[in-house]
């Protein structure tokens, strides 16, 4: 593009700074950052002081390099530029970029070192192409800035738009492909007064057409198996849209709508988001969103002050593979104690996707009961054609790998091992079945395969405050006998004891203990383990990035066999017992009855399961004799 550095000066120089894109609710700390240092999660202040080594930051932690190399710590400084107007946020912003173009030509050459470079990594180019244009914008309109500070400004925003205007570097099947394009039209648009730059921002637009239609499903669920990816992509177009850069395509719009209804499904009635997946345990706020488009979820995040609920006690993404069911939408008063279960029952690819095929979380009675493993971050790098690798583990990190794995999950392990991510192919959605009893319980049914020649069928029943029944089938094709263990992990402020047999479950949030006990003979419940390090990792969970803490890991166990069944019941009753008198398991385990005693009343569940059609269930509670 033939434009002088003092041209564009002269074009951007009209008129007054268009406030700089918040895309992130990030919170302001740019004195903070730039007096002390940016950090990551739970690692020391990475001061911000040029010249920095930018491609040997901190070499096992990818996500703090590519942090790094998009600028995210310059986020707060350029807000809080656009907010004060002091040239100060600008001058320390344009030290840093100015170091950072010194040090990445571009095309980057080519390199043999071990270290992976982020200078040129696919989404840092797009988050910092529109900081980049900020800056550019904003030194052209301030005084003093040199010429030479401008020209590097300038011939880095040229090569910035060179890449991202080749679809060969934008990553169209994950979330990577958003963020390239929010910043390819973020900074078009604010440049857009320059010869030739508006094809970039018609270029964008194209592509989140693709992208919407590729990422999410026709139900408006993001295909990456975390809710903590919905609430980034969804948060994201949802600041775009607000920033007025999508007001030209009003079906875009009516998507993101649709994205934050789905959202709101997956936030926890005490405002947490569904730690399933690659999902830290993130507490959302109205702030998160300006404003919501959805009203339910205004309502889900204001915790029932704002915005409207809806009557649905159910929502379930059969195409997507995913199901929650809630007690009902409460008004702010009682909002937190409404009961919530959420299930994750999908592999669409290999992209953020946990071994943990069926698992669940469960909230009831104002508390996290049943909790997921978490993210912990993505440390290190499998050797290629090592187990790790061919099993699905990208990362090698210990921490990582067990987060991953599918015995850190509230789901069926076979073996001792995980599910395989790499080899088996993608099944979609798990989801069979789903509905409401006249009696007022809530399933969902799934069913998936497993490990060439296996398959597991899950039943999950919802007594909203007073039970739960998790019913597994899990069998093989080849009739070869395997371990099975239903593992269950409870959240870390609870205290699980082994009694008759079973468990008992107390925390100073709940109001009764909640027994756990299997329906069945056969299945043998584990001592409860918490924190254990040698031989293996078990009994840790990751609140959020780089932490990693003791909770309390339960399995029940079926050694042996060619297949397992597995009827356990989380009951808030007294005198809990199973009555094995009064219940059968058909030969498949596909039907049958369950009883059990609690309260002083025999509950009876009769189901029927078949291979082909829909399922029925049928419940009944009786004064017990």
């Amino acid at each position: 593009m033939e434009l002088e550095p003092g041209d564009v000066c002269e074009t951007l120089g009209q008129g007054p700074l268009k406030p700089y894109e918040r895309f992130f609710p990030y919170p302001n700390f740019a004195d903070r950052f730039m007096q002390d240092g940016w950090a990551l999660g739970e690692r020391s202040p990475f001061l911000l002081d040029p010249p920095i080594d930018w491609e040997h930051l901190v070499s096992v932690d990818r996500s703090w390099n590519y942090q790094l190399n998009a600028w995210t710590p310059l986020d707060s400084i350029l807000r809080e530029h656009t907010r004060s107007s002091q040239p100060r946020y600008l001058s320390f912003a344009l030290a840093l970029a100015v170091d950072w173009i010194s040090k990445n030509p571009y095309p980057p050459p080519e390199s043999d070192s071990d270290v992976e470079d982020f200078g040129w990594y696919d989404m840092a180019v797009g988050l910092r192409a529109y900081r980049l244009a900020y800056m550019l914008d904003a030194a052209c309109k301030s005084q003093g800035v040199p010429l030479e500070q401008i020209s590097r400004l300038w011939s880095s925003m040229l090569d910035h738009f060179d890449y991202l205007a080749d679809d060969e570097n934008i990553v169209f099947h994950n979330n990577h492909g958003l963020y390239q394009a929010s910043g390819q039209l973020a900074a078009a648009s604010r440049l857009s007064d320059l010869p030739a730059i508006s094809q970039f921002r018609t270029q964008a637009v194209d592509r989140f057409e693709r992208m919407f239609a590729q990422q999410f499903s026709s139900e408006g669920v993001h295909k990456e198996h975390s809710p903590g990816y919905q609430r980034l992509v969804t948060a994201l177009v949802s600041w775009i849209a607000s920033s007025g850069l999508l007001a030209e395509y009003p079906s875009l719009s009516a998507r993101i709508e649709a994205f934050e209804e789905v959202l709101a499904w997956m936030i926890l009635p005490n405002g947490r988001l569904a730690n399933l997946g690659d999902t830290d345990y993130h507490r959302l706020t109205p702030d998160d969103f300006t404003p919501p488009r959805s009203p339910l979820l205004e309502y889900a995040l204001s915790g029932g002050e704002s915005g409207q609920a809806v009557s649905q006690r159910i929502r379930v993404f059969p195409e997507s593979g995913f199901a929650v069911l809630r007690s009902g939408w409460p008004d702010a008063e009682s909002f937190e104690s409404a009961s919530y279960l959420a299930q994750q029952a999908a592999f669409h690819s290999r992209i953020h996707k946990h071994a943990d095929d069926l698992s669940f979380i469960w909230y009831d009675r104002g508390t996290e009961i049943l909790i997921d493993a978490g993210r912990y971050g993505y440390l290190g790098r499998t050797e290629t054609g090592s187990d790790l690798r061919n099993g699905g583990f990208w990362y090698s990190d210990p921490r990582r790998i067990y987060v991953e794995s599918t015995r850190s999950h509230n789901t069926v392990e076979i073996d001792g091992m995980s599910f395989n991510r790499r080899t088996s192919p993608p099944y979609g959605s798990a989801i069979e079945g789903w509905g409401e009893t006249p009696e007022g319980l809530l399933f969902v049914e799934t069913r998936a395969p497993q490990l060439d020649t296996m398959h597991h069928s899950r039943l999950l029943v919802l007594s909203p405050a007073e039970w739960l029944l998790v019913y597994d089938r899990v069998w093989d094709d080849a009739s070869e006998e395997h371990d099975y263990r239903q593992w269950f992990h409870f959240a870390p402020d609870l205290t699980v004891e082994p009694r008759n047999g079973g468990l008992e479950v107390t925390g100073d949030d709940l109001d009764t203990a909640l027994t756990v006990v299997s329906l069945i003979p056969g299945p043998v419940a584990s001592d409860p383990v918490a924190g254990q390090e040698d031989p293996d990792l078990l009994g840790w969970w990751s609140e959020r990035d780089s932490v990693f803490e003791p909770t309390t890991s339960v399995n029940f166990s079926l050694l042996q066999s060619n297949e397992a069944v597995f009827a356990t019941l989380f009951s808030f009753s007294d005198g809990v017992a199973p009555d094995l008198d009064n219940q059968g398991v058909g030969a498949a385990g596909g039907d049958g009855s369950l009883s059990w005693v609690a309260d002083g009343r025999t509950r009876t569940l009769t189901f029927s399961m078949p291979p082909e059609g829909d399922l029925t269930l049928n419940y009944s509670s009786a004064t017990s004799r």
